[in-house]
């Protein structure tokens, strides 16, 4: 067998033929079987001044050093967001008792596109009644709230999820009382001007309108004494209790220990995130 010789120029246009093919193979293999992370990805929050949103400012800090920017996109809260996270958004806060099927209850959990990596914070939920109520009744239960003018939150909130089952629990409902869908700052006014009779309202202390309404003392603060029946009979809450002083220990706010029931909120992903940025904001969660 007679093997041909090449002349330098053939053996000059096979050695850039093979580098050609080895720099397809290599750009193949990592596009398609190992990608690099993106150095964009959206991030759905919840009400601008609410506190997804302020917790999603971190993370956009926290990312925008590591390289990676974080488009983050407001809404009506976790019902919304879930909403988004099933269209397409990478990730987003959802609270607890919604699940991450909520959007399509006839799915099987493996089918999900969506992931939880984890609780990142324990929101109470804090009710909230203006003068002239009566708060000892209350604490007893909620069923005097009938008839009355009841924030809620806006469509697509988690707040009005909760706040629904919460009220239903005592007979409150639509058919005999105004659920009204305001949350937020124009909420605890609305209290405080005396267009609404209650506020039910999930977030920390620290949230303006939570904080808002701790300093006024005309607004009292409902501590249901079923807190440990409604967990019990709701298994996505729990209960915290605010300790005397935490809110303002000069003023002696609040003046006893009030146990709160409390939801959780979720960061939630897409099984889709690299991996690589999945653990990035595990890492910041953390």
């Amino acid at each position: 067998m007679v093997i041909p010789s090449l002349s330098r120029k053939q053996l000059l246009g096979l050695l850039v033929f093979s580098v050609a093919v080895l720099g397809l193979l290599i750009w193949l293999l990592t596009r398609y079987l190992s990608p690099a992370p993106p150095k964009r990805i959206d991030m759905t929050t919840g009400a601008v001044d609410g506190g997804y949103h302020q917790i999603a400012l971190k993370y956009q800090a926290y990312l925008k050093a590591n390289g990676v920017s974080l488009e983050l996109k407001p809404s009506t809260g976790s019902v919304e967001n879930l909403d988004r996270l099933h269209a397409g958004v990478s990730v987003g806060f959802v609270q607890g008792g919604l699940g991450i099927l909520s959007i399509d209850p006839q799915k099987a959990d493996e089918d999900t596109p969506l992931r939880s990596l984890g609780v990142v914070a324990y929101e109470p939920i804090w009710l909230f009644v203006g003068a002239g109520q009566d708060v000892k009744d209350l604490n007893k239960g909620l069923s005097r709230l009938v008839g009355q003018r009841i924030g809620v939150g806006p469509e697509g909130s988690g707040t009005r999820k909760v706040a629904l089952e919460l009220l239903a629990s005592y007979g409150v409902t639509a058919a005999n009382s105004q659920l009204m869908p305001t949350s937020g700052l124009t909420a605890a006014n609305a209290l405080l001007g005396h267009s609404l009779d209650a506020l039910i309202v999930i977030g920390t202390p620290q949230a303006p309108a939570i904080e808002l309404l701790l300093a006024k003392p005309e607004v009292k603060l409902i501590s249901l004494a079923h807190a440990e029946g409604l967990s019990r009979r709701l298994p996505f809450l729990s209960i915290v209790t605010l300790k005397a002083g935490s809110i303002d220990p000069e003023r002696d706010i609040p003046t006893e220990d009030i146990p709160l029931l409390t939801t959780t909120a979720n960061l939630v992903i897409r099984d889709d995130l690299h991996p690589a940025l999945a653990y990035l904001l595990l890492n910041i969660a953390t």
